[in-house]
């Protein structure tokens, strides 16, 4: 009882509340890794685990996770994708002051350059499983997208995910802005609808317990 007290008291102590943005920290120290979901509001499978991480802690033999499992707390209250009034976030990096859109990419973007992280991996849900063939705003499904330097620096670690491997992300989204402006890697989990959400959750948190795998942290 005594160790549950104290580690809901770290975890109250470390919750970083912003205006739009809630960032859960555990542990303290390099490596340094950021778990981000909930950048569409639909895609719920990243929200799942981190949410499910977070009412029961891991326990670290080293290191740091960085929680954000809402990152568009209004679209995931919401479970759309991007609401009405909001335009699509991962278009939107690094932000500005200038709607309500740009100001959550803003709170998020800075939080990540002041985290300095090793690494950041962004939950995301594809539509369909991976095609070539087909349109990629919707065939992306069970893929790992990141960019040519970060593949460079993780390539084992990547390639052991045993997801499909897309390079390159578009202008504006978390992915392109952190990695080209802040120079931090990231890797963008896409899993697929096609899939249920329990076996989404499963691939979602086998990345997870890989990357701790990969930096040593879990105990």
């Amino acid at each position: 009882m005594i160790r549950l007290i104290v580690v809901l008291m770290m975890l109250s102590s470390c919750i970083v509340s912003a205006k739009e943005v809630e960032v859960h920290t555990i542990g303290n120290g390099r490596p340094k890794i950021l778990f981000i979901s909930g950048i569409h509001g639909d895609e719920v499978s990243g929200v799942a685990l981190l949410r499910e991480l977070l009412s029961e802690p891991l326990s670290l033999q080293k290191g740091t996770l960085v929680f954000i499992p809402e990152a568009n707390k209004r679209a995931v209250a919401e479970k759309k994708r991007t609401p009405y009034y909001m335009d699509d976030l991962n278009r939107a990096f690094p932000g500005n002051k200038n709607s309500l859109t740009e100001i959550v990419a803003m709170e998020i973007f800075k939080e990540i350059e002041t985290l300095n992280p090793d690494l950041v991996v962004d939950f995301h849900e594809s539509y369909y499983n991976f095609d070539e063939n087909k349109d990629p705003k919707y065939y992306i499904g069970n893929s790992i997208i990141t960019s040519a330097d970060a593949f460079e620096k993780f390539d084992s670690f990547i390639i052991d995910l045993d997801m499909n491997l897309l390079l390159g992300s578009p202008e504006g989204s978390l992915n392109y802005e952190v990695s080209e402006r802040l120079k931090i890697p990231v890797i963008t989990v896409e899993t697929s609808r096609e899939e249920d959400l329990n076996v989404r959750i499963k691939k979602a948190e086998r990345v997870l317990n890989k990357t701790l795998e990969h930096f040593k942290m879990e105990q």
